[in-house]
């Protein structure tokens, strides 16, 4: 019980240092070793956001593409 309450904390976005004094820890970094382990769903929210950062109507990737070509200005 003490396991998932620490992981829902800490998935619903409680903050590390709120997560540990609730569960009784001097510091977060016991809190980080056990209990920090990526969850699947902000595993897939990561990938996703690079997936949309890959994408080709994506306004940022296609000035990417475009100037990824040209040749460097010589400098002086």
């Amino acid at each position: 019980m003490r396991h998932f309450y620490a992981t829902y904390l800490l998935q619903e976005g409680t903050s590390k240092q709120v997560a540990a004094s609730l569960l009784g820890h001097a510091d977060t970094a016991f809190l980080e070793r056990t209990y920090c382990h990526p969850q699947d769903v902000a595993k897939q929210q990561a990938a996703n956001l690079m997936q949309d950062l890959l994408n080709s109507q994506n306004p940022c990737y296609v000035a990417f593409m475009k100037n990824r070509n040209r040749k460097p200005k010589k400098a002086g």
